[in-house]
């Protein structure tokens, strides 16, 4: 009896060994190369930086494709939505635009203008600008700019924008139509 229970106390951890060691190496033959290395980050840890973690985690076990640096300038802007209102996202390729029109470095024709029905609409006049010396008043539409017709034609208000704008003392021709009375 006492060599029967010998022998279990010593084939059973061996045999315990011999199982634990076999479904180790048999996980490591199941999981083709690579795959295992991504699915242990399957979890987005509280200590850990949130938003990098689930990026990379997208990245890594995502269906399809992805360019993370879409993802991230997508995610800001609505990051940013919960803050006060005058808090706002400027792309790169748009920052130079916003600095420039925050330090009136630019030069234009001296209007604010709306589009309506592919016409620009002149809304008010900037006292003293070119425009004004040019007897412009609010209510014109804008027809041509530099010999191109603009009215009447399917163009963005940052085309209309562009070709307006330009150095301070860059020479601009444009032709307006007058309103008969104020807007």
């Amino acid at each position: 009896m006492r060599y029967n229970n010998n022998l279990k106390q010593v084939i059973l951890p061996i045999l315990f060994a011999l199982v634990l060691s076999g479904g180790f190496f048999l996980g490591q033959l199941w999981v083709p190369s690579g795959e295992g290395k991504s699915s242990s980050r399957m979890f987005i840890y509280p200590q850990s930086n949130k938003i990098e973690s689930l990026l990379n985690l997208i990245e890594e076990q995502y269906v399809d494709s992805v360019e993370k640096e879409e993802l991230v300038e997508g995610i800001i802007p609505e990051i940013l939505k919960n803050l006060d209102p005058h808090t706002v996202y400027i792309p790169a390729e748009d920052l130079d635009a916003a600095n420039e029109e925050l330090e009136g470095n630019f030069g234009g024709i001296g209007v604010q203008f709306s589009m309506q029905n592919d016409t620009v609409l002149v809304i008010s006049v900037v006292s003293g600008g070119p425009s004004e010396k040019l007897g412009i008043i609010p209510g014109d539409r804008i027809i041509t700019v530099n010999d191109s017709v603009i009215a009447g034609v399917e163009m963005g208000t940052d085309k209309v924008v562009g070709m307006l704008r330009g150095e301070m003392g860059t020479k601009v021709d444009v032709g307006s139509c007058v309103v008969a009375g104020p807007i």
